[in-house]
């Protein structure tokens, strides 16, 4: 376009403004047949290479190839932060894993699927032009990012073990008590967990962090320096650092 054409197929600024059909710029008062917000390319006389206003099907592919914005973003955020603030003690802090924040994420990630996949179709079979801009990539690819990255922290157990690195001093502190002089009254806190109930064991103690866990089950800690403490009914351990293990009870 050059300099003295300033607008797409004679359109101004009052008229059905043209606009970029991937970031919906308005293509008015160019130099250059570019859009200068995303880089997307087009052709003056041809249009189905941007957006004239005066079509559904171009403003229908213009909203199906338009990347997730903050909206989505924010929302897939806020529910891997609640799912990595749920999973820092056992049993999950929350006590809501299966509901309103699974919900949500899986409805924001199927979503944002659902988009890809008409946005990938648009730009193969329709538009047949491919993302170039950086910045409408890094849009894109936000949420599997964002959701791989959370499910990774979590698989590690990585919120665990740091309430569990900020606690243990203190956690080693009332095991070696409970021990010596069982019966003493139960602390409400052991460094960031919320004590539910503390029993001793043969060769140690253990106690419930907060309330019944989901179905019924509570979970928590044992503290054994011998050894995997014995299985009382359908009690299960799992070794966690040092003569430190998980402890989940079943009823």
């Amino acid at each position: 376009m050059s300099a003295d054409h300033q607008t797409v197929g004679g359109s101004s600024p009052g008229s059905s403004a043209p606009r970029c059909l991937g970031c919906r710029y308005l293509l008015v008062g160019l130099t250059a047949n570019r859009c200068p917000e995303c880089g997307r390319s087009f052709n003056p006389d041809d249009p189905a290479t941007f957006d004239d206003g005066n079509g559904f099907l171009p403003s229908l592919t213009s909203a199906l190839f338009r990347p997730p914005g903050w909206i989505t973003h924010s929302l897939v955020m806020l529910c891997a932060l609640v799912f990595l603030i749920d999973a820092s003690v056992p049993g999950n802090l929350l006590g809501f894993e299966i509901e309103l924040p699974f919900i949500v994420g899986m409805a924001v990630v199927l979503s944002w699927g659902l988009r890809a996949a008409m946005a990938a179709f648009t730009a193969c079979c329709v538009r047949r032009n491919r993302l170039r801009d950086r910045g409408t990539v890094l849009r894109w690819v936000g949420v599997p990012v964002i959701t791989l990255g959370a499910w990774l922290v979590l698989d590690l157990q990585l919120p665990l073990r740091l309430t569990f690195l900020l606690s243990v001093r203190d956690m080693n502190r009332v095991a070696r008590q409970v021990i010596a002089t069982p019966g003493i009254p139960t602390p409400t806190r052991i460094g960031l967990y919320r004590v539910g109930r503390i029993e001793v064991i043969p060769g140690g103690m253990r106690f419930v962090v907060g309330g019944p866990g989901m179905f019924g089950d509570s979970e928590g800690f044992a503290y054994s320096p011998a050894g995997p403490p014995a299985r009382l009914g359908e009690d299960y351990y799992r070794h966690f650092h040092g003569h430190w293990y998980r402890w989940t009870e079943s009823w």
